[in-house]
């Protein structure tokens, strides 16, 4: 399924901006909170849309990279326990 997600914003926790299409081989919605691999390296990013036709997503299906985890909480929520 193609999916399109938006990034997280470097100065606060709002997702937004472009929208950038990847391949799902895990089940999303919109909404969803998912780790996704980049030029950069992986990032989070919030599903914004699902069922992309791929007429619609700019690239062949081939060269969309895929999401395969869900994200995991980052920050110091989890510092205590390791």
């Amino acid at each position: 399924m193609i999916v399109q997600v938006q990034f997280k914003s470097r100065y606060n926790d709002t997702y937004g901006g472009r929208p950038y299409s990847y391949v799902a081989d895990i089940p999303v919605q919109v909404g969803d909170l998912v780790k996704v691999p980049t030029a950069n390296g992986d990032s989070e990013a919030k599903v914004c849309r699902v069922d992309v036709p791929e007429a619609e997503c700019g690239f062949p299906i081939e060269k969309l990279r895929h999401i395969t985890e869900p994200a995991t909480p980052s920050g110091d929520l989890f510092a205590g326990f390791f």
